[in-house]
């Protein structure tokens, strides 16, 4: 059986930053809102569906052994994009962030007893989530896990 949730709980336990000052609150599939107050950020938020995203099933060799590939979108709101001065004023911040989270897939490469990480994306992006707009970072996350046969 997958482990799945293991997983997303291994990956919600690491801790990116851009200050050390400052704490990431994170919150995994179960614990996710469709719109956010500009006191919520900073915020993580771990998503396994993503329409640009897909996640595959293949078997190695033969018999029931398989490898699942799953994509993990690992979003960070850094603050709501229109306050302050802008991307002047956070853009440095998301690129802070994304070099903390290479350091921190580095170090939990081995995500779970059966899943690795084999490769990390990133996308700074402007989104729109709810009614606002905001300054985010997405970890695209490759994991590949192993399940044995059943």
């Amino acid at each position: 059986m997958s482990r799945i949730h293991t997983i997303l709980d291994n990956v919600a336990a690491m801790t990116p930053s851009y200050d050390s000052d400052i704490a990431v609150s994170v919150r995994d599939v179960d614990q996710l809102k469709d719109t956010l107050q500009i006191s919520d950020c900073p915020v993580r938020m771990l998503l396994v569906v993503d329409p640009d995203q897909y996640h595959e099933m293949a078997f190695i060799a033969m018999g029931k052994t398989a490898k699942v590939t799953w994509k993990i979108v690992d979003r960070l709101f850094i603050k709501e994009a229109t306050l302050g001065q802008g991307m002047a004023e956070w853009s440095d911040l998301l690129f802070a962030y994304t070099a903390s989270y290479i350091e921190q897939a580095r170090s939990n490469r081995g995500i779970d007893s059966q899943a690795t990480i084999v490769d990390v994306s990133f996308r700074p992006e402007v989104m729109e989530w709810g009614t606002n707009t905001w300054a985010v970072v997405d970890a695209i996350l490759t994991v590949e896990e192993y399940l044995g046969s059943a």
